[in-house]
């Protein structure tokens, strides 16, 4: 291996480490959410992965979603849902995150140490919702595509998927 090469390597194994890490937190969050909040298994009404992808983004940078990803499909694994709608689940945690962050940082109004009210309701009201809004868009759609969720259902479960995701934004992110 070229000197160059290995130094490239070396360079970016904390990256790696990094998305890995946020992977195996993401995932082992979700896993006991899923366990001790879930009826069936889908989704809770709370979720605090969501808040908790967020807030790595906030907090590093938003490269940080491919590790959301990654635990995303790992805990779809881990639950036995590996099929086609794992990478989709995946890009609709991956997404909530990425468009929180954007929202957050679009003009430079959200301090990520300011701890006022402001900045709560600032997270919660023009980052939280829409976010909350198009992972639990997509997560809905997939399940009533895949048949594990009727039409007469489908209303109900994406206000609890939608309120699931932004209670763990409101909640977890400012932690």
């Amino acid at each position: 291996m070229p000197k160059t090469l290995a130094r490239t390597v070396a360079a970016k194994a904390p990256l790696w480490l990094k998305l890995l890490a946020v992977a195996l937190v993401y995932a082992a969050l979700a896993r006991l959410t899923l366990a001790w909040f879930s009826v069936d298994g889908a989704f809770s009404v709370f979720w605090p992965a969501s808040g908790l992808a967020l807030a790595v983004l906030l907090v590093g940078v938003p490269r940080y979603a491919v590790g959301v990803f990654l635990g995303t499909l790992l805990t779809n694994a881990w639950s036995g849902n590996a099929g086609w709608s794992s990478p989709v689940f995946a890009t609709g945690n991956a997404l909530e995150a990425l468009i929180g962050y954007a929202l957050l940082n679009r003009g430079n109004r959200f301090q990520i140490d300011d701890c006022s009210l402001d900045s709560y309701l600032h997270l919660a009201l023009h980052a939280g919702v829409p976010a909350a809004s198009v992972s639990a868009c997509i997560g809905t759609l997939t399940l009533l595509g895949l048949g594990r969720l009727g039409a007469d259902q489908f209303w109900s479960s994406l206000l609890h998927w939608w309120m699931g995701n932004l209670l763990g934004i409101v909640l977890v992110t400012p932690l």
